[in-house]
C-alpha cells in the first residue's frame, strides 16, 4: 500500500489513504461502498483499492460494481488494466496484495492512469452502451419505488398507488 502511495504521491497525485480506518477486517465493505459512492457522484474520477486479504477484492468489486457509473476491475498484471481501461473504461482498479507482484505495480498505476477508454470494438462499445442503460433504468425504478413509498405513507385505504397519476 506505501508504494502505491507513494507513486501516486510522486506523480502530484492527491491521496485519500483509507487505510488506517481498516481496524476490522469487515470495515472494507463500508470504505468500499463509500469510494463507490464518491466515484458515483464524481466526486474522484478515478480509485485504486488494495485489500489485504486474498478474497476481499473479489467482494470489493462486486460492491463497488453495485454503483452507477462505476466500473471496478480486479487486476492482477498491467495487460489486464490496459485491456480494462481501454475497453470498459474501468474507474476503479482493485489489486490483491496476494496476488499482484511487487515489481507490476508501477507499470500497472501507469496503464490504469494514462490509458485512455478507446470504444475501438463495437462489442464493447456495446457493453458500455447497455451497461449505461441499465445503470440508468435501475436508477429511474429506485426513484420510482422511493416516489410509490412515501406516497403509501399518506394514502388512504380508498386510494391505491394505480389510482394516482405522477410523474417523475
Amino acid at each position: 500500500m506505501n508504494r502505491v502511495k507513494e507513486l501516486l504521491q510522486q506523480r502530484g497525485m492527491e491521496v485519500f489513504d483509507l487505510s488506517k480506518f481498516w481496524k476490522k477486517r469487515s470495515n472494507y465493505t463500508i470504505l468500499t461502498e463509500q469510494l463507490a459512492e464518491f466515484i458515483s457522484q464524481a466526486r474522484f474520477e478515478k480509485a485504486v483499492l488494495i485489500p489485504d486479504s486474498p478474497d476481499s477484492g473479489f467482494e470489493m468489486s462486486i460492491i463497488a460494481n453495485k454503483f452507477p457509473g462505476v466500473r471496478a476491475v480486479l487486476c492482477s498484471n498491467a495487460k489486464q488494466v490496459q485491456k480494462a481501461r481501454a475497453n470498459l473504461d474501468a474507474n476503479v482498479l482493485i489489486m490483491g496484495q496476494r496476488y499482484t507482484p511487487e515489481s507490476e505495480i508501477p507499470l500497472m498505476l501507469n496503464r490504469f492512469l494514462n490509458t485512455k477508454y478507446t470504444q475501438v470494438r463495437s462489442r464493447q462499445r456495446r457493453f458500455i452502451e447497455q451497461l449505461s442503460r441499465i445503470e440508468a433504468e435501475r436508477h429511474r425504478a429506485s426513484i420510482i419505488k422511493s416516489k410509490e413509498e412515501a406516497l403509501r405513507e399518506v394514502l388512504t385505504p380508498d386510494l391505491a398507488i394505480s389510482d394516482l397519476d405522477y410523474t417523475l
